[in-house]
């Protein structure tokens, strides 16, 4: 009886596992291309991460990240989802970009 009990843990936990990982938030990284024919854009940004340091209460800052397109197709960014209201992103509409909506990078 030990036995059945501790396969059944042991499927039980295999299976809990699996379905944890296929749940998981999805990341940059995580979409692989399946046909090596069909032209794919490819995102480049010398920098992903800035910090601001210590900002007042009610203070504002605002920094630029650059995004490169070395693939061979359009790329598009859209705006992202923030956690809270501190954090925005937009596109600058002087370099063809739509607030709020999307930008189109070409090759």
């Amino acid at each position: 009886m030990a036995v059945v009990a501790g396969v059944a843990g042991m499927l039980l936990g295999a299976g809990s596992a699996a379905l944890q990982r296929g749940m998981g938030t999805w990341r940059v990284g995580d979409f692989r291309v399946v046909d090596a024919d069909v032209p794919v854009p490819r995102a480049e940004a010398p920098e992903t991460r800035h910090a601001f340091g210590t900002v007042d209460t009610g203070g504002t800052g605002a920094h630029e990240f650059v995004v490169r397109n070395s693939g061979d197709a359009p790329l598009t960014l859209r705006r992202g989802a923030t956690s809270c209201s501190c954090t925005v992103s937009d596109f600058d509409v002087a370099d063809g970009g739509a607030p709020d909506a999307q930008k189109i990078v070409p090759p």
